[in-house]
């Protein structure tokens, strides 16, 4: 439910600073199979709060994650930064 929770933040322009995914990941409590999506999604969150470096680094991340059934939309992200839908 957090994952959908924030993908819809993002789309409408509106990044935490801190995502609830970025903080489970961190911990160690997130089950292996949501490491990538969140990843992408803490990607796309530093990209609309202007944190390229932070945002590459997710998103490199994102690719690499065993299992990751989205990792053409990670490498997109590394060559263009995210823009909500909004903008």
């Amino acid at each position: 439910m957090a994952l959908l929770l924030g993908r819809a933040a993002l789309a409408a322009g509106r990044p935490r600073t801190r995502s609830p995914s970025s903080r489970r990941e961190t911990s160690g409590v997130l089950p292996n199979g949501w490491l990538g999506p969140c990843r992408l999604l803490a990607g796309q969150a530093a990209d609309l709060q202007g944190l390229r470096a932070r945002a590459l680094a997710f998103y490199k991340r994102a690719e690499s994650t065993p299992g990751f059934g989205a990792r053409e939309a990670a490498m997109a992200y590394q060559s263009r930064p995210f823009k909500a839908e909004t903008q």
